[in-house]
């Protein structure tokens, strides 16, 4: 009888044993889902580290160009008219060049402002997920001004101020995106 009772006695023991060996590795499981993701987060903000370099820098050429570039009056080779965006925003093009050239500079400087709000808290998005859309957002905006930029070497100053037009919204548009991620996360955090 105590040969039996030995025998349960090391059953219940393995039984014990394997619960806490299936518990152990389901901890390690969730702990290397955690790290998974956290080297998921560090490579993202590598890629965004890289890209908002590039951004300036194709913003500075975009200033630049911009600063000499050859304003067209309306007939004139390089002439942009009137046109319009999303949900009833128009591009209006100045008739004076000073405003004109004026007003292209400090669209670039909001751009650039914006851009530097977002580098310092691009990190500060609270999951993945988010995370990811924000640097595919900035990768299409890259993509932007980077066409902006190469395209402003040859481009009339108003070409350029409908570029810059553009890239502001999508700016915008990046802005909001992050505003509702953030709000989104907000809800369902606990």
């Amino acid at each position: 009888m105590s040969e039996r009772m030995g025998k349960v006695g090391f059953r219940n023991s393995l039984i014990l044993a394997s619960e806490q060996l299936i518990s152990i590795r389901e901890q390690v499981e969730r702990l290397g889902e955690c790290v998974d993701q956290q080297f998921a987060r560090i490579r993202v903000q590598l890629k965004l580290a890289r890209l908002f370099p590039r951004i300036m820098s194709d913003l500075e050429e975009l200033r630049a160009n911009a600063s000499r570039a050859i304003f067209a009056k309306e007939g004139e080779e390089g002439y942009v008219p009137r046109q319009e965006f999303d949900e009833g925003r128009f591009f209006d093009p100045s008739a004076d060049e000073n405003q004109a050239r004026s007003s292209v500079l400090s669209n670039i400087d909001y751009v650039e402002q914006q851009f530097d709000s977002i580098e310092t808290d691009p990190f500060g998005l609270p999951n993945l997920y988010d995370l990811v859309g924000l640097e595919l957002d900035l990768v299409r905006l890259h993509e932007s001004v980077r066409e902006a930029a190469r395209d402003s070497r040859n481009a009339s100053l108003n070409g350029i101020s409908l570029s810059v037009f553009s890239i502001l919204d999508d700016v915008d548009n990046t802005l909001k995106n992050m505003a509702h991620d953030r709000s989104e996360s907000a809800k369902v955090a606990p």
